[in-house]
């Protein structure tokens, strides 16, 4: 709703595509490098350090995740699409197509 007024014109359906596709395992993948790249606690460094074992298994499971999201999510999108009705097209829309796809021709 907040998008719709603001101009957008996105509804329900749209918003529910872009909730169930959208980059969820990203922002966890960055945190889990940003883990990784912060130095282990050794002999010479026992502050602002973490543990080795604990910065693996942080990539350990947030790569799960990816790919479980890409697995479950990527796989089903296209179901989601369909049930949702977002692959129906307008009159105006296909007109559009036809033009466009007529002009193209004409340039080629």
């Amino acid at each position: 709703p907040a998008l719709q007024r603001l101009g957008y014109g996105l509804d329900w359906k749209s918003a529910a595509l872009i909730s169930w596709s959208g980059l969820r395992g990203a922002v966890g993948l960055v945190a889990a490098i940003e883990v990784s790249e912060f130095p282990a606690c050794s002999a010479t460094v026992q502050s602002h350090c973490l543990d080795n074992r604990f910065q693996e298994e942080v990539m350990f499971y947030m790569a799960g995740i990816v790919v479980l999201t890409i697995l479950v999510n990527g796989t089903t999108t296209k179901h989601l699409v369909a049930r949702l009705g977002l692959t129906k097209r307008s009159q105006a829309s296909k007109l559009q197509h036809e033009a466009f796809v007529s002009k193209l021709n004409e340039a080629i």
